[in-house]
């Protein structure tokens, strides 16, 4: 059993946002080989140390570094895929589904993924302006922002997901503000980055999240279909 964030009030299937699923899946799958080569190289195997080095290096290749020798010009959008660790990771896959998702439903697949092309480089600026790695909590912060400028009274449902082997039922307990979701995450994340002993990448977060306010505002009269 486990209590926690499962939709948005009023939101529409999860099952038909194309793009907010594409984002989750590539993520996983990003997250997934990194760790898997890293694990290789240091364990000699379960792959081989040629396909581990070059996994290696990419995801070397696709971090922001605050360093201007190491800049490449993919890397203000590659850097959302190299999370801090499963906690970053199942933390901000949850944000992305249930923000995006609500995000997909009122613009469009398109929009959406126009929106977090727009704001990955202005988290990744901020990123190279004050340190810290943003990832997929830089580009959250950029979508829980867009969504509160278009919808501020917007409702989060919260409950109790029940398991055999898979999901069989929810039950609802309790609602919450999109606000507070936003900052029981951020503060989350917080201590997470306390606990790795990193830095706390709050330039990305501020300018991410100005970037997506500054998106909610000027499409609060953009509905999809309408």
């Amino acid at each position: 059993m486990l209590i926690h964030a499962f939709a948005v009030d009023g939101q529409p299937s999860l099952r038909a946002m194309w793009c907010t699923w594409s984002l989750v899946g590539i993520l996983v799958v990003a997250f997934l080989a990194e760790h898997l080569a890293g694990w290789s190289l240091v364990h000699h195997g379960p792959l081989p140390e040629s396909p581990s080095l070059v996994l290696a290096g990419l995801a070397a290749d696709g971090r922001i570094y605050q360093d201007p020798v190491l800049f490449e010009p993919w890397q203000p959008w590659t850097q959302v895929l190299l999370q801090g660790g499963w906690w970053q990771l199942l933390a901000g896959l949850q944000i992305l589904i249930l923000v995006g998702a609500a995000l997909e439903a009122q613009l469009g697949w398109a929009a959406m993924l126009a929106a977090c092309l727009a704001v990955l480089p202005v988290s990744a600026l901020g990123a190279v302006l004050f340190g810290g790695e943003p990832a997929l909590t830089g580009l959250n912060c950029g979508l829980l922002a867009m969504l509160i400028a278009r919808a501020p009274g917007t409702r989060i449902r919260c409950g109790l997901t029940y398991f055999l082997f898979t999901e069989i039922g929810h039950l609802r307990l309790f609602t919450m503000g999109v606000v507070t979701m936003a900052a029981l995450y951020l503060a989350l994340e917080v201590v997470r980055i306390s606990v790795q002993h990193l830095a706390l990448p709050l330039g990305a977060w501020v300018l991410a999240m100005s970037a997506g306010a500054a998106l909610g505002l000027s499409t609060r009269w953009l509905r999809h279909g309408a």
